[in-house]
């Protein structure tokens, strides 16, 4: 069976599709540093941004799109750290969510680091999201207290579980 959704680099004409779903979201807005007024030009130019940096080694930034429709519901990314590390994240529409989607985009995601010799994967979330804790678990990656310093810097936040996939 066909899976219902790809992930791909984003593309000019995402722009509203994405603000539509995704650009209004609170958690999208802050984990992207956006401000909670951003709108539709804000989101063009978080856009612009990504597409100039495609093509770059390591950078890994995928619009998640419904494969019929072409709609973007979703981001998902991974932060390379040098010798073969990786740190995912993602987020998927409110109105997308506990439709197997997350776990098409990050399986996604990880074949692409593992084709490009990435062999440790980590990801975080917040205590309360049992959502995310249950799709990484899903993923193969499994609970850790062992988080390299530089990952702890980039997620900034104290109070996250982590998981990784060695």
């Amino acid at each position: 069976m066909e899976a219902e959704i790809i992930i791909r680099p984003f593309q000019e004409e995402d722009a509203e599709s994405f603000y539509r779903n995704v650009g209004q979201d609170p958690a999208f807005l802050e984990m992207s540093g956006l401000p909670k007024d951003a709108g539709l030009c804000g989101i063009r130019k978080y856009i612009e941004e990504r597409i100039a940096l495609q093509g770059r080694s390591h950078f890994y930034d995928f619009a998640i799109v419904l494969r019929d429709s072409e709609e973007v519901i979703g981001e998902i990314n991974a932060a390379y750290i040098p010798r073969g590390i990786a740190d995912v994240g993602y987020l998927i529409s409110p109105a997308y969510r506990n439709r197997g989607y997350g776990e098409i985009a990050l399986r996604s995601l990880m074949e692409i680091l593992r084709q490009d010799h990435v062999s440790v994967i980590y990801g975080a979330c917040r205590k309360d999201n049992h959502a995310s804790m249950r799709l990484l678990e899903k993923c193969g990656m499994r609970k850790t207290n062992v988080v390299p310093d530089i990952i702890r810097r980039i997620e900034e936040e104290a109070d996250l579980v982590y998981f990784v996939k060695a």
